[in-house]
Protein backbone atom coordinates (compact mmCIF):
# COMPACT_ATOMS: atom_id res chain seq x y z
CA UNK A 1 0.00 0.00 0.00
CA UNK A 2 1.25 3.63 -0.82
CA UNK A 3 2.42 5.71 1.79
CA UNK A 4 -0.49 7.42 4.03
CA UNK A 5 -1.65 10.92 2.21
CA UNK A 6 -2.03 14.35 3.25
CA UNK A 7 -5.32 15.87 3.56
CA UNK A 8 -5.91 19.60 2.72
CA UNK A 9 -9.02 21.74 4.01
CA UNK A 10 -9.25 25.70 3.79
CA UNK A 11 -7.80 25.53 7.08
CA UNK A 12 -6.16 22.78 7.87
CA UNK A 13 -3.69 20.00 6.62
CA UNK A 14 -3.92 16.56 7.60
CA UNK A 15 -0.90 14.46 8.26
CA UNK A 16 0.12 11.49 9.35
CA UNK A 17 2.21 12.34 12.82
CA UNK A 18 5.73 12.63 13.27
CA UNK A 19 8.58 11.92 16.42
CA UNK A 20 8.93 15.39 16.78
CA UNK A 21 5.66 16.08 17.42
CA UNK A 22 4.74 13.82 20.61
CA UNK A 23 5.56 16.91 23.01
CA UNK A 24 2.66 19.29 21.82
CA UNK A 25 0.23 16.06 21.35
CA UNK A 26 0.84 14.99 25.12
CA UNK A 27 0.41 18.80 26.27
CA UNK A 28 -3.25 18.65 24.37
CA UNK A 29 -4.34 15.12 25.17
CA UNK A 30 -2.60 15.20 29.12
CA UNK A 31 -5.63 17.81 29.46
CA UNK A 32 -8.04 16.02 31.65
CA UNK A 33 -11.36 17.38 29.94
CA UNK A 34 -9.97 16.08 26.79
CA UNK A 35 -8.97 12.66 28.12
CA UNK A 36 -12.54 12.10 30.16
CA UNK A 37 -14.29 12.87 26.58
CA UNK A 38 -12.54 9.90 24.89
CA UNK A 39 -12.27 5.79 25.28
CA UNK A 40 -8.70 5.24 25.22
CA UNK A 41 -6.60 8.73 26.12
CA UNK A 42 -4.78 7.84 29.71
CA UNK A 43 -4.61 10.54 32.36
CA UNK A 44 -1.78 11.42 33.15
CA UNK A 45 -0.50 11.84 29.37
CA UNK A 46 3.10 11.74 29.00
CA UNK A 47 5.37 11.79 25.98
CA UNK A 48 6.11 8.55 25.78
CA UNK A 49 2.41 7.61 25.38
CA UNK A 50 2.86 9.13 22.46
CA UNK A 51 5.88 8.25 21.23
CA UNK A 52 4.27 4.43 21.93
CA UNK A 53 1.03 5.49 19.55
CA UNK A 54 3.03 6.80 17.18
CA UNK A 55 5.18 3.93 16.65
CA UNK A 56 2.08 2.13 15.64
CA UNK A 57 0.98 4.19 12.75
CA UNK A 58 2.82 2.55 9.79
CA UNK A 59 2.12 -0.83 10.46
CA UNK A 60 -1.24 -0.39 10.59
CA UNK A 61 -1.52 2.03 7.76
CA UNK A 62 0.16 -0.63 5.61
CA UNK A 63 -2.33 -3.20 6.87
CA UNK A 64 -5.22 -1.75 5.66
CA UNK A 65 -6.76 -1.30 9.20
CA UNK A 66 -6.61 2.30 10.24
CA UNK A 67 -5.04 5.57 9.47
CA UNK A 68 -4.11 8.46 12.00
CA UNK A 69 -3.95 11.89 11.44
CA UNK A 70 -2.09 15.25 13.07
CA UNK A 71 -4.57 18.11 12.80
CA UNK A 72 -2.80 21.08 11.86
CA UNK A 73 -3.06 24.53 10.94
CA UNK A 74 -2.31 24.88 7.45
CA UNK A 75 -0.73 28.25 7.58
CA UNK A 76 1.47 28.10 10.41
CA UNK A 77 1.78 24.20 11.51
CA UNK A 78 -0.19 24.64 14.51
CA UNK A 79 -0.78 20.45 16.05
CA UNK A 80 -4.17 21.19 17.10
CA UNK A 81 -5.63 17.64 17.38
CA UNK A 82 -5.94 14.18 16.62
CA UNK A 83 -8.57 12.51 13.77
CA UNK A 84 -8.39 8.82 12.96
CA UNK A 85 -10.24 6.32 10.97
CA UNK A 86 -10.52 2.29 11.22
CA UNK A 87 -11.29 0.12 8.43
CA UNK A 88 -13.79 -3.04 8.73
CA UNK A 89 -12.96 -4.29 4.96
CA UNK A 90 -14.75 -6.90 4.75
CA UNK A 91 -18.17 -5.12 6.05
CA UNK A 92 -16.61 -2.13 3.68
CA UNK A 93 -17.23 0.29 6.58
CA UNK A 94 -15.12 2.38 8.47
CA UNK A 95 -15.22 4.44 11.98
CA UNK A 96 -13.95 7.97 13.04
CA UNK A 97 -12.83 9.04 16.00
CA UNK A 98 -11.01 12.69 16.82
CA UNK A 99 -10.17 15.02 19.72
CA UNK A 100 -8.99 18.46 20.03
CA UNK A 101 -6.84 19.90 22.31
CA UNK A 102 -8.73 22.48 24.75
CA UNK A 103 -7.31 25.71 23.35
CA UNK A 104 -8.98 24.88 19.89
CA UNK A 105 -12.44 24.05 20.69
CA UNK A 106 -14.91 26.06 19.31
CA UNK A 107 -13.18 26.99 16.24
CA UNK A 108 -15.27 24.42 14.02
CA UNK A 109 -11.45 22.40 13.86
CA UNK A 110 -13.13 18.68 14.29
CA UNK A 111 -15.78 19.38 11.71
CA UNK A 112 -13.27 20.58 9.04
CA UNK A 113 -11.14 17.61 9.70
CA UNK A 114 -13.81 15.05 9.97
CA UNK A 115 -15.59 16.44 6.75
CA UNK A 116 -12.37 15.93 4.62
CA UNK A 117 -11.73 12.28 6.67
CA UNK A 118 -15.09 11.40 6.18
CA UNK A 119 -14.57 12.31 1.88
CA UNK A 120 -11.58 10.56 1.53
CA UNK A 121 -12.55 6.88 3.02
CA UNK A 122 -15.81 7.01 0.63
CA UNK A 123 -13.60 8.38 -2.65
CA UNK A 124 -10.51 6.19 -2.37
CA UNK A 125 -10.84 3.82 0.51
CA UNK A 126 -14.28 2.12 -0.92
CA UNK A 127 -15.88 2.40 2.06
CA UNK A 128 -19.84 2.22 2.28
CA UNK A 129 -20.77 3.57 5.42
CA UNK A 130 -18.91 5.55 7.96
CA UNK A 131 -19.82 5.34 11.94
CA UNK A 132 -18.94 7.05 14.67
CA UNK A 133 -19.75 7.00 18.56
CA UNK A 134 -19.49 9.37 21.34
CA UNK A 135 -20.39 9.28 24.92
CA UNK A 136 -23.99 10.66 25.52
CA UNK A 137 -22.51 13.58 27.86
CA UNK A 138 -20.38 14.77 24.71
CA UNK A 139 -22.77 17.10 23.63
CA UNK A 140 -19.60 19.02 21.57
CA UNK A 141 -19.28 16.09 19.89
CA UNK A 142 -22.43 15.06 19.03
CA UNK A 143 -22.95 18.75 17.14
CA UNK A 144 -19.52 17.64 15.03
CA UNK A 145 -21.22 14.19 13.70
CA UNK A 146 -23.98 16.35 12.73
CA UNK A 147 -22.39 18.49 11.00
CA UNK A 148 -20.12 16.23 9.13
CA UNK A 149 -23.14 14.69 7.79
CA UNK A 150 -23.65 11.84 10.01
CA UNK A 151 -27.36 10.70 11.24
CA UNK A 152 -28.23 9.42 14.52
CA UNK A 153 -28.81 6.18 14.34
CA UNK A 154 -29.47 4.72 18.09
CA UNK A 155 -28.72 4.79 21.67
CA UNK A 156 -26.35 2.30 22.78
CA UNK A 157 -26.27 1.92 26.34
CA UNK A 158 -23.82 0.88 28.53
CA UNK A 159 -21.98 0.26 25.08
CA UNK A 160 -18.77 0.61 26.94
CA UNK A 161 -16.12 0.44 30.22
CA UNK A 162 -13.98 3.65 30.70
CA UNK A 163 -11.79 2.29 33.43
CA UNK A 164 -14.24 0.98 35.98
CA UNK A 165 -17.57 2.67 34.68
CA UNK A 166 -20.25 1.38 32.16
CA UNK A 167 -20.63 4.14 29.57
CA UNK A 168 -23.31 4.54 27.01
CA UNK A 169 -23.36 6.94 24.11
CA UNK A 170 -24.92 7.48 20.60
CA UNK A 171 -24.00 6.34 17.55
CA UNK A 172 -23.76 7.92 14.30
CA UNK A 173 -23.14 7.01 10.42
CA UNK A 174 -23.19 8.16 7.17
CA UNK A 175 -25.15 7.05 4.80
CA UNK A 176 -24.30 4.68 1.59
CA UNK A 177 -23.82 5.96 -1.82
CA UNK A 178 -27.30 6.30 -3.66
CA UNK A 179 -28.26 7.00 -6.87
CA UNK A 180 -29.61 10.91 -7.86
CA UNK A 181 -32.30 11.02 -10.66
CA UNK A 182 -31.35 13.20 -12.80
CA UNK A 183 -27.69 12.47 -12.83
CA UNK A 184 -25.35 9.27 -14.74
CA UNK A 185 -23.95 6.22 -12.24
CA UNK A 186 -23.79 7.02 -8.38
CA UNK A 187 -23.42 10.02 -6.91
CA UNK A 188 -22.29 9.82 -2.87
CA UNK A 189 -24.23 10.91 -0.08
CA UNK A 190 -22.64 11.39 3.70
CA UNK A 191 -25.61 11.45 6.10
CA UNK A 192 -29.13 11.96 4.60
CA UNK A 193 -30.74 14.13 6.80
CA UNK A 194 -33.82 12.43 7.91
CA UNK A 195 -36.61 15.08 9.45
CA UNK A 196 -37.86 13.59 12.70
CA UNK A 197 -34.64 12.14 13.10
CA UNK A 198 -33.55 15.53 13.97
CA UNK A 199 -30.25 15.67 16.77
CA UNK A 200 -32.25 17.85 18.41
CA UNK A 201 -35.61 16.25 18.28
CA UNK A 202 -37.26 15.17 21.41
CA UNK A 203 -35.66 11.81 23.21
CA UNK A 204 -32.37 12.29 20.67
CA UNK A 205 -29.15 14.32 21.19
CA UNK A 206 -30.73 16.79 22.90
CA UNK A 207 -31.08 14.75 26.14
CA UNK A 208 -27.80 14.06 26.05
Amino acid sequence: MSAQPNLETERLLLRPFRMEDAPSVAALAGDASVAEMTLLIPHPYVIQHAIDWFATHAGQFAAGASAQFAITDRAGGTLMGSIGIEFQARHAKAEIGYWIGRPFWGRGYATEAGRAVVRWAFESRGVERVESFCFTKNTASARVLEKIGLRREGLARGYLKKGSERMGGERAVAAVGETQRGQRGVRWLVGVRVPDQRWGAAGSLATL
